[in-house]
Order: C-alpha cells, then structure tokens, then sequence
C-alpha cells in the first residue's frame, strides 16, 4: 500500500486498473480494425462498472455468507476488500448484452471484440498476483532440492501452519503463462476472423473463455487450499463455465446460419 496524500492506494488496486487500462487499449486497437466506433466499447464499459462492482460484491458475500452472517451491516464495507471476478465478469456480460439489445448491435460481434481485453487483462492479473504474492501454490518438500520453478514467499506472507516451507508453486504465474499462449492464440483468430471471414461471430470469445477456464480448474489442483479428495470452489465454477460455453457453442451451431 502507498499513501498519496490522504488517499490510500493498494498494489492490486492498481494493478486492476492498470488491466483494464490494458485492455481497453486493445480493444480500441480491435475496433479500429474492424472499423467500428469505439465510443460503443466505451459506453459499454461505464455502464459495466456499477452492475460489475454490485455482482461481484454480491456473488462474494454470498459464497462467504459466514462471514457476515453476525454483521450484515459489513456487506456495504467495500474498503476491507472482498469482491469476486467471477461476478464482475458477470456483470460485463450483463452489462453487454442490454446495451446491445437497447441499441441493435450484435451482442457475440462485440464479445468477440472485447475478447482480446479481457484476456490480456486476466494476465495482467495474475502477473499481479505472483509479484504480490497474494496467489499461493502447494509448497515443495521442506528437503527438495528441485526449484526452478518455484516461488520464494517471504515469512509474513506464509499460510499458518506452514511457515517451516520456503518455496511454493508459482501458481499464478502458470497461469499467467497460459494466459498469454490464450491471448496470442486469440489474436491470431481475430486476423482470421477480420481478414478471411473464416470464423463465425463470437466463437473467438468462446474458445478464449473456455481455455481461460480450462486453465482455472487444472491451476486449481496447485492451490494450497486444495483438499485431496474434493475440488476447489473455483474448479466447480469452471467446470460449469466450460460446460456452458459448450452448450452455447453447439446450440448456436446447429441454430445460427
């Protein structure tokens, strides 16, 4: 955290801003492409702000209901964190798809333009995530000597319970890593797309998606709050995120000409 002023900035504070400044440029860099207006992708992200920041509050308090169940009155408490990127993309979508719907523009033609964005961002992310030290890997054996992979994680930031371990998976940064080979392959799917008209509209943001959950649920098996013998909360939402981007795929090919 850094003080500005009277202002207090958080390090994933702006990381997060950073990323949708990120990919918001992009995007802009898409539309000029494809020669649309870029004040659509604007609109789209102001109206995107307040119902991204309501979900993504909500969908957390209620996957955390525990911890509010004694002081409700907490749930309005935005300054002691606790917002969910499950519910923020959520919300975009949302966002999205009633402007589309309010101003007659093709709701999968601008996934697809905002597909770039929003992966490019998900890196930033996760970047973020693995200089900050705020994603934690499974630890390596306390004896192993094999540690090109690994993420030294200063004392204070250790989980309880395991201070005695140096070395952790880097988790986020294999996310991160797979991420980028998403992003470039997305990209080289948007060339395809905007100069050989080879690929039908929206199926980028849903191949891009459905990799980007793919990669969710394997990391979640390096979380260190993973049990054995049950997946992660986050495994089961990507589960059901892959399984309904296959459904809309298949729906839409056999329905859309």
């Amino acid at each position: 955290m850094i003080t500005v002023g009277a202002i207090d900035l958080y390090w994933y504070g702006i990381a997060v801003s950073l990323a949708i400044v990120a990919g918001l440029f992009l995007t802009w860099v898409n539309v000029r492409l494809r020669r649309e207006n870029f004040d659509i992708a604007l609109d789209v992200v102001l109206y995107s702000i307040p119902v991204s920041l309501v979900l993504s509050r909500l969908f957390y308090v209620c996957t955390h209901a525990s911890r509010f169940s004694e002081h409700w009155g907490s749930v309005f408490y935005l300054t002691s964190g606790g917002l969910s990127i499950y519910g923020a993309f959520a919300g975009f979508l949302l966002a999205l798809y009633a402007y589309s719907r309010r101003k007659k523009i093709c709701f999968w033609h601008w996934l697809d333009i905002f597909a770039l964005g929003l992966i490019f961002g998900l890196m930033l992310i996760q970047i973020s995530n693995f200089c900050l030290q705020s994603s934690i890997g499974v630890p390596f054996p306390a004896d192993s000597d094999n540690h090109s992979l690994a993420e030294y994680i200063v004392y204070n930031r250790r989980p309880q319970g395991f201070e005695g371990y140096i070395y952790f998976r880097p988790i986020a940064l294999y996310q991160a890593i797979a991420l980028g080979g998403i992003f470039g392959l997305a990209c080289i799917l948007s060339a395809v797309q905007i100069y050989l008209k080879k690929i039908r509209l929206g199926n980028i943001f849903i191949f891009s998606m459905f990799l980007a959950a793919l990669t969710r649920f394997f990391a979640g098996f390096f979380y260190l709050c993973t049990k054995a013998q049950f997946l992660h909360f986050g495994q089961y939402l990507s589960l059901g995120g892959m399984v309904l981007l296959l459904l809309v795929y298949f729906y839409r090919r056999r329905n859309v000409n």
